[in-house]
């Protein structure tokens, strides 16, 4: 194994802080994020899996995953043929993607109406 001197140490590290540096942007991204309002609503407050813990004991259980899983198949399997196609997949994903666009700008409009009350007070 080769011993680095000063001069190839201070280059090496150079080097790994470059590549770090250089590797930020990479994680960066403009696409949106879900503020924590915009999270799907629930009834009551409750968490997200409660819709799937059907025994209601705060777990969800394998089989309780699978079933909801198998609901959410049989949703998108709109011809109930067992398969479900490019189309199908494709009508699902941009349901679900409107939906989510919709809670999204229902939480702007409650933060925006949060912070006029705030500043009216």
């Amino acid at each position: 194994m080769k011993i680095l001197n000063t001069k190839q140490r201070v280059l090496a590290g150079v080097f790994a802080a470059a590549l770090m540096a250089a590797a930020v942007p990479a994680f960066a991204t403009d696409a949106p994020v879900m503020p924590p309002a915009a999270a799907p609503e629930h009834k009551a407050g409750k968490p997200p899996h409660a819709e799937i813990d059907t025994d209601k004991d705060g777990k969800v259980s394998k089989a309780e995953f699978l079933k909801a899983q198998e609901d959410r198949f049989a949703k998108m399997d709109t011809d109930s043929d067992g398969y479900v196609t490019q189309e199908e997949f494709k009508t699902s994903r941009d349901a679900m993607k409107k939906n989510w666009e919709a809670k999204r700008e229902k939480a702007k409009e409650l933060k925006k109406e949060k912070a006029e009350a705030e500043k009216v007070q």
